[in-house]
């Protein structure tokens, strides 16, 4: 609990405590009800249990400490001050160079009002944001005690201020969700529906579509299932229920608008009903591709499909197959089928990007996305690109798209990988309107030094923060991933392949050669522990790359085993001792199974001598490290953090070992069953520190659990964590949310 200089203490100083003014605050919440009251508790360490008596204005408080397990160490006060990006940030492109400018992935759109002022744009990760001006400034929309991604939006047509999401979170390896969301009050607040999901049941709900002949009637699909709500989403039945194996991946819902009990359901195969969901046709086999079809090569991973405005019975369905791209099109609603398109006069279409839509007004008018859009005034016989990545050129606009629908006025709207674009001339010229609060950055990676920052992006580059402002490495396409930062010296990762050398600020880099490629956007990278003109950088080993360019391979004994190095702690003030973990757990509680997955490091006179302590910590038959980090005031006190969900109550988030990694303790009480990403050690190892999928987590040496530091934060998916030194501060990096600055009361 935040304390401040005075305070009013209730009961037992050592136990609950307010300052006068949270005193105020409490009081008054108190009069607008039980429920508001608890949320502005949320977090409060101990479990409180408030009793109103009285009638009308007259309130009797009686607050009855219960479970009380604290010790006398609260957790300090603390702030969170979000750092952003808030907007684009500046750069130095050139006109007619490739740039990756923009904000961040927004998956899902929903424009509401005639004059479309008011936009509601969903991240895959990061929440729900909305504009009430067209897009010039956002406001986030998503203060839930969760993290969810908002991969779909309905909206109200009659009330703009009620809408439901249909949220689900893919980060790395996991995909999760909480189902289907309602709010009454433009997203402020949410409740849950009849369709509802926790995490450890790793569903997602990739589109929601509401019928505009029957507004109780709702549809939504998961990757394999199909749901229908006759009541607007109270209860929720499965019409289509397919084994979670099998490939399906469903992304795309349409309602027929003048036959309700018509639908059409693509992903992975295309699916039919004519009563409702009763019974189900699939058209997969129907497709021209079947024509060719060699039974070896891979299955079109996608199809999209746009139904035409003025026709229902009419869709068309786009996808994929050895790399032709191929529009089939029925008029009967999938009776009969015949080809309109064959050809490779646009990007491929993928399982991530695949779009197609008919224009409102203008049967002639197809509009096709997958990297890139491209439009049609044929009914689909040919295109012309219509989106460029090109800095400077009028239809200039991010690449990868994720969303693209047009509205009721005949303009487009895109959600791409740097935020939302409009077309309001048929795609002739595009405008951005990522304005200021549309924080939305996807980070993998942050390095901080003396409170600037530098960071790499999903699709949006690396970017400099320096002074309270952000610029971006222009001349880098694509992803960023890793970085290293000391004084003005800088390293950072490109598209998880290359490795850059630069000067802080300035975008001109050079290569450093590897005698590898690393081919992720995530892993260890360092600086040498004992000479800072050198690196380590990691793959299947852990790599020395001095001054003189040379390299040395310093776990040469170690077997390759054909995994990568996940996690490196090199915070011995004299490095004489390091560990490493490996990826994938061995799937195998065996003693002689669990090996090649934790090693200890001691130099000696020819290097380190590596020593196998897998088999110490048995629970990495089952999950996998993230992240290592000793004690420098102890280097036999370590921590590790681990990925992987529980089943059942028991928590295995991060373990603990006060022996050099000899014996290990289960530290993780108090931690969702989420991802734990990362753990940092502050005041000789006294404060710990934890990253998760749901936020940061606080404990130290005398609280007996972690405790979520999750006031003045949205709930965010905290992929990295850092202290500065320079700052005495904490910097989060969230995939989704942006930079977040930590200050903890000394």
């Amino acid at each position: 609990m935040k304390t401040g200089k005075h305070q009013l203490v209730l009961f037992d100083q050592n136990r609950v405590c307010f300052s006068p003014g949270e005193f105020g605050v409490l009081f008054n919440w108190i009069s607008l009800g039980l429920v508001n009251l608890k949320r502005w508790l949320k977090g409060r360490t101990g479990e409180i249990t408030f009793v109103l008596l009285g009638m009308r204005k007259t309130f009797v408080i009686l607050l009855i400490l219960s479970s009380l397990s604290r010790t006398h160490a609260q957790v300090p006060a603390y702030t969170w001050e979000a750092l952003g990006p808030f907007e684009v940030a500046r750069h130095s492109s050139d006109t007619g160079q490739w740039t990756a400018n923009g904000i961040g992935w927004v998956e899902s759109l929903a424009i509401s009002g005639r004059k479309e002022r008011k936009i509601y744009a969903g991240s895959n990760v990061g929440g729900l944001f909305y504009s009430k001006n067209h897009g010039e400034t956002w406001n986030f929309r998503f203060d839930l005690d969760r993290v969810c991604g908002v991969w779909d939006i309905v909206v109200d047509k009659t009330w703009s201020r009620r809408l439901w999401v249909a949220t689900g979170t893919n980060t790395w390896d996991y995909d999760w969700g909480h189902g289907v969301l309602y709010s009454s009050n433009g997203g402020k607040t949410w409740k849950s529906t009849g369709l509802h999901f926790t995490p450890d049941q790793k569903e997602m709900v990739y589109c929601l579509e509401r019928s505009t002949l029957d507004k109780k009637l709702f549809v939504a699909c998961t990757a394999t299932d199909i749901y229908i709500s006759r009541d607007r989403t109270r209860t929720w039945k499965t019409v289509l229920d397919q084994d979670k194996k099998a490939r399906v991946t469903f992304r795309h819902l349409e309602l027929h608008k003048t036959d309700k009990d018509k639908m059409v359901a693509s992903g992975a195969q295309l699916w039919f009903t004519q009563d409702g969901g009763e019974t189900w046709s699939e058209q997969s086999a129907e497709m021209t591709f079947q024509q060719v079809n060699n039974k070896r090569d891979s299955l079109p991973p996608r199809y999209a499909l746009a139904v035409n405005p003025q026709n229902n019975d009419q869709v068309m369905v786009l996808y994929t197959y050895r790399r032709k791209n191929y529009i089939d099109r029925t008029d009967d609603f999938g009776r009969t089928w015949y080809n309109v398109y064959t050809g490779r006069d646009f990007d491929r279409v993928d399982l991530n990007h695949a779009e197609i839509c008919w224009h409102p007004k203008d049967s002639n008018r197809i509009t096709v996305a997958g990297v890139r859009i491209y439009q049609s005034e044929n009914q689909g016989k040919s295109f012309k690109l219509v989106s460029n990545p090109s800095w400077g050129h009028p239809q200039f606009m991010h690449d990868d798209i994720r969303a693209m629908q047009y509205s009721s006025r005949g303009n487009l709207w895109v959600g791409h990988d740097g935020g939302v674009s409009v077309s309001h001339d048929s795609c002739k010229t595009w405008k951005d309107v990522c304005g200021y609060g549309l924080q939305a950055t996807q980070f993998y990676d942050i390095a901080v030094d003396n409170g600037r920052i530098v960071g790499g992006c999903q699709d949006l580059s690396s970017m400099f923060y320096a002074n309270g402002r952000w610029s971006q490495t222009s001349s880098i396409y694509g992803d960023g991933g890793m970085n290293l930062i000391k004084g003005d010296k800088v390293y950072v990762m490109q598209n998880g392949m290359r490795i850059l050398y630069g000067t802080f600020g300035v975008d001109k880099w050079r290569k450093v050669f590897a005698p590898f490629t690393p081919k992720r956007f995530k892993y260890p990278f360092v600086f040498c522990p004992t000479n800072d003109n050198a690196i380590w950088l990691t793959d299947h080993d852990i790599w020395e790359y001095d001054e003189n360019k040379n390299w040395r391979n310093l776990t040469k004994q170690v077997p390759h085993s054909y995994t990568k190095i996940v996690a490196l702690d090199v915070n011995d003030p004299d490095s004489n001792i390091v560990f490493f973990a490996k990826d994938q757990p061995t799937w195998d509680a065996s003693k002689s199974a669990l090996r090649h997955k934790l090693y200890k490091g001691i130099r000696g006179d020819n290097g380190y001598d590596w020593t196998d302590i897998t088999s110490n910590l048995p629970i990495l038959a089952w999950r996998e490290i993230t992240s290592i980090v000793s004690n420098p005031a102890n280097v036999n006190e370590v921590y590790v953090s681990l990925y992987g969900f529980d089943e059942g109550d028991a928590r295995h988030r991060v373990y603990k070992s006060m022996d050099g990694g000899d014996t290990w303790v289960n530290y993780s009480d108090g931690l969702p069953n989420l991802n734990a990403l990362k753990i940092v050690l502050q005041n000789d190892g006294k404060t710990q520190l934890l990253a998760t999928d749901e936020g940061v987590f606080y404990r130290n040496n005398e609280l007996p659990q972690w405790v979520k530091l999750d006031q003045g934060i949205w709930s965010s998916h905290v992929i990295d964590l850092e202290y500065d030194a320079g700052t005495n501060a904490f910097y989060a990096a969230t995939f989704g949310n942006g930079v977040w600055k930590l200050k903890l009361a000394d």
